[in-house]
């Protein structure tokens, strides 16, 4: 039986495993998915560590495992195999969570 992608990948410290999803609009709210620096919606599957910043502050991730999100769309990465498209995203491109 062949492992889900989703359980085979583990963000690293700083990233955060993300399904996508194809809605654009959100409660009332549309945003643009043409443009090139448009959100994105997903799912949050799985979170990395926390990892010391540059500036010495200890940045730990915005969100947390089953958390709706938009996020930068030039801001992932992704993973796919067998049909199934997972996303890779850096803590820094979360803008927002959906509650």
């Amino acid at each position: 039986m062949t492992r889900k992608l989703a359980d085979k990948l583990h963000p690293v410290a700083g990233y955060i495993t993300i399904t996508p999803q194809e809605e654009t609009k959100i409660e009332g709210v549309i945003y643009n998915k043409e443009k090139e620096d448009a959100y994105v919606r997903g799912k949050v599957l799985k979170v990395g560590d926390g990892f010391l910043h540059d500036s010495g502050n200890f940045l730990g991730s915005p969100c947390k495992e089953g958390d709706i999100v938009l996020y930068s769309f030039s801001g992932f990465e992704n993973v796919t195999q067998e049909g199934e498209t997972i996303q890779v995203v850096r803590f820094s491109a979360i803008v927002a969570i959906i509650k």
